[in-house]
């Protein structure tokens, strides 16, 4: 899951693929609903990050409650490609994908979880 998250936020297209295929093999170890709620919580500090880029590295870790700066990096490191609007806008398609998951406004013939993982992956990349 630390890979994906980390992949998104270099937006490294292969890689991200690539688990994603990892997870669409092994969907009963892989469901959505946690793969989305682990990339909201590193969404979520993304998006908080971005109002705190200009404060300190002690700063920064007391707002994303982080303990050490060894994970600092990936969240500063995906505020260059998601900054406060486009993680709003990966949050929101969070959001979306989690209700298409779980049938909500979503047609009687939905797709199945692993097209939906790897369309959800897509939209986050493009």
């Amino acid at each position: 899951m630390f890979e994906l998250q980390k992949a998104l936020g270099q937006r490294d297209v292969l890689k991200a693929n690539r688990i994603a295929n990892y997870f669409a093999a092994n969907p009963k170890r892989n469901p959505i609903t946690v793969i989305i709620s682990s990339l909201y919580g590193f969404f979520s500090k993304v998006y908080l990050l971005n109002f705190f880029l200009q404060a300190s590295e002690k700063e920064q870790l007391e707002a994303l409650e982080l303990r050490s700066a060894f994970f600092l990096k990936d969240y500063r490191e995906a505020t260059r490609y998601f900054n406060r609007s486009r993680a709003e806008r990966a949050i929101a398609l969070l959001r979306e994908y989690d209700l298409k998951s779980k049938g909500v406004n979503y047609n009687s013939t939905g797709k199945p979880e692993v097209d939906l993982l790897r369309e959800m992956i897509y939209l986050l990349l493009h």
